[in-house]
């Protein structure tokens, strides 16, 4: 499942592809959402600017959005704070289609 309901909000399972040639939410990459950064996955910037793509394509406050899992790696594990499920399938869909569980 690409987003789930935790304790603390939503997790969201994502598959980060730094030095894109465009900021992007592209879709789904197996059981997890694909996200491409221009930015190079050093120096934190790669992770900065999924947030800021998610925190824009979602419609939720940057600051609700928090890495609780995968910093250094391209598989990553985003928690969206005060906000529910629905909220989330029904961005993603409007994003993506269908091609999300």
């Amino acid at each position: 499942m690409i987003a789930t309901t935790t304790s603390e909000g939503v997790a969201i399972a994502l598959y980060v592809r730094p030095r894109a040639k465009r900021d992007s939410v592209v879709g789904a990459h197996g059981d997890r959402l694909k996200v491409a950064v221009r930015a190079p996955a050093r120096d934190n910037k790669a992770n900065l600017a999924v947030l800021e793509i998610l925190a824009k394509a979602l419609e939720v406050p940057r600051k609700n959005l928090t890495i609780v899992g995968g910093e250094h790696s391209r598989n990553k594990r985003i928690l969206c704070a005060s906000v529910d499920l629905q909220h989330i399938h029904a961005k993603l869909h409007r994003l993506v289609g269908s091609a999300f569980h």
